[in-house]
């Protein structure tokens, strides 16, 4: 667990699996506290800074999710799988799904892919845009 944070005291080696929500958050925290951005973090931390980046995108989670994925001790992995998931309220669909047939992180990231395939149908030629010339 990061605990207290300030440069001297945080390695790679305090993030914690165990409650990697709790983590993000002091994260964040350290960053906002210390006019960091996260490629500055990342060299003070001695970690990447696309770890940094997939830690914090963990806060996007509600509340009820987090507390959902802790209670049923789902990994980080499953967690940063279920945000390629607009909705939260569609995610806790996934959730439930995933808790109720055990799934390890490789079947729930097939169960978020095939979510994807049949709700997020985009076909190559239904995108349009224009582009406006103000001159």
């Amino acid at each position: 667990m990061l605990g207290l944070i300030d440069a001297k005291n945080v390695s790679r080696e305090t993030i914690s699996e165990k409650n990697f929500f709790e983590d993000a958050m002091k994260l964040s925290d350290f960053i906002k506290n210390n006019g960091l951005t996260q490629e500055n973090a990342a060299l003070k931390l001695g970690m990447a800074q696309s770890t940094i980046a997939n830690k914090l995108r963990l806060l996007r989670m509600s509340d009820d999710e987090r507390s959902i994925i802790t209670e049923n001790k789902l990994t980080e992995r499953h967690a940063r799988a279920l945000l390629r998931i607009g909705s939260s309220d569609e995610r806790l669909k996934l959730i439930e799904q995933i808790i109720q047939n055990r799934m390890n992180v490789e079947s729930s990231e097939r169960l978020i892919d095939e979510y994807i395939r049949s709700n997020y149908k985009i076909s190559a030629g239904s995108c349009s845009f224009s582009l406006i010339n103000n001159e």
